[in-house]
């Protein structure tokens, strides 16, 4: 037998071995961000493109090249969504949900596609969890952000993961730095054909290229952190400032720019060096402008992404999955056509109870059933046969002791007896 087709490249299968500890993780995103006052929302995953591409003059690659865009049957041009917040910004405008108090805090989990090269942790289709706070201009805005990431990253246990923080600055500085930033570009002859062109349209992105050339180069660039206004100053510092009195350390890295055009002054990501040299796992900052650009009043905004696919490389990098924590409590065995009646009640009422139980529905033998309720890692198995029946009896045996009880049937099922 042929497969009609095989799964397409940078796409993913997670199969039930994995899901587990994917859900254990998503477990623990519900409880940090509910508990931080944010609340979910579930976007779609097609989009008008008009909704990414708002700007021609956008540089991000994101935009550029790795947008799934078509025109669907109505010749309706239509992306399949490379990032979330967009999306969530689209929504609380378009809802009306921006209009009510503020502030407005919300997380989401969603799929998003990209066409770009796969490689380690990197899918076309992947998973991305993040949030947004929307209503605040102050840097708690960011600290609150922050904080909910650390604690999520110390609920999972995991080691070595580094928050870096920078400030691009804002309208008013940015436009200086740049300048000066071209003028820097312009002297250099030796940059690639990216970096070139960055040059002209946004030479902070070329901070983000990976030839080895230009970043030499770029070592001696001028950096932002030297021209920021005093405004900008002022909140980068009260944010540091906060981050140290609440024990989150951090490492300020003035080259961070984020691979999306829509950020201003706070910018940041959390890295680790056990995922390759593109270490960073989840990435955020400021975007003060983006509400008013998609249609909305000014409103200023702090949000994030994580790349789930790359969070589950380190959890398994470090040892930090869990073990198979739902085991099967009770499997039921030795199933025979004059005791099937008799079973589907126990089964039932185990079930209403709070078990987790299963029964064998594929006519093995006891033994190929005891073998199954090994494997599945079933704690105890009921046994419920012909002489049993007789008897009006069942066997509770113990996986891990192999110590047995017996029960009677009817008081059992009349709540008399407890298992």
């Amino acid at each position: 037998m042929s497969l009609i087709s095989k799964i397409l490249r940078g796409t993913k299968d997670i199969l039930p071995e994995k899901t587990e500890e994917w859900r254990r993780v998503k477990d623990s995103i519900y409880k940090v961000f509910l508990d931080g006052g944010y609340q979910e929302i579930i976007t779609p995953t097609i989009e008008s493109t008009a909704l990414f591409k708002r700007d021609k003059d956008d540089t991000s690659d994101v935009i550029q090249k790795e947008m799934y865009s078509f025109l669907d049957k109505g010749n309706r041009d239509i992306s399949l969504k490379p990032e979330g917040t967009a999306s969530v910004v689209r929504s609380v405008v378009e809802t009306g949900l921006i209009n009510n108090s503020l502030p407005l805090k919300l997380f989401y989990f969603t799929q998003c596609f990209r066409y770009e090269k796969p490689q380690q942790g990197r899918y076309r289709e992947f998973y991305q969890f993040g949030a947004e706070l929307f209503g605040s201009e102050s840097f708690l805005a960011e600290l609150d952000i922050i904080y909910y990431i650390d604690k999520f990253f110390k609920k999972l246990e995991l080691e070595n993961i580094h928050l870096e923080i920078n400030s691009i600055g804002c309208d008013e500085c940015r436009p200086i730095y740049i300048d000066i930033l071209k003028e820097y570009l312009y002297k250099q002859d030796k940059f690639c054909e990216t970096c070139k062109n960055r040059g002209e349209t946004n030479p902070l992105r070329s901070f983000d290229c990976k030839n080895p050339l230009c970043k030499e180069l770029l070592e001696k660039a001028p950096l932002i952190n030297s021209h920021i206004c005093s405004v900008c100053k002022g909140h980068d510092h009260d944010l540091k400032q906060a981050l140290d009195q609440l024990n989150i350390s951090y490492t300020s890295n003035p080259k961070i720019v984020r691979g999306l055009d829509y950020y201003n002054k706070t910018v940041f990501e959390f890295t680790s060096k056990e995922i390759g040299s593109q270490g960073a796992i989840c990435g955020g900052g400021r975007y003060d402008k983006l509400v008013s650009e998609i249609g909305g009043k000014q409103t200023p905004a702090v949000g994030f992404g994580i790349g789930f696919e790359r969070l589950i490389m380190i959890i398994e990098h470090q040892n930090k999955h869990s073990k198979l924590s739902e085991k099967v409590d009770i499997y039921i065995a030795n199933i025979e056509k004059s005791t099937l009646e008799t079973t589907i009640k126990i089964f039932k009422k185990l079930d209403n109870d709070g078990f987790k139980v299963l029964f064998d529905i594929m006519g093995r033998s006891l033994k190929s059933q005891f073998k199954y309720a090994d494997k599945i890692s079933a704690k105890k198995v009921l046994i419920i046969g012909k002489q049993e029946m007789e008897e009006g009896i069942f066997l509770l045996k113990n996986m891990e002791t192999s110590s047995q009880q017996v029960f009677n049937i009817n008081d059992f099922l009349e709540g008399k007896t407890i298992i």
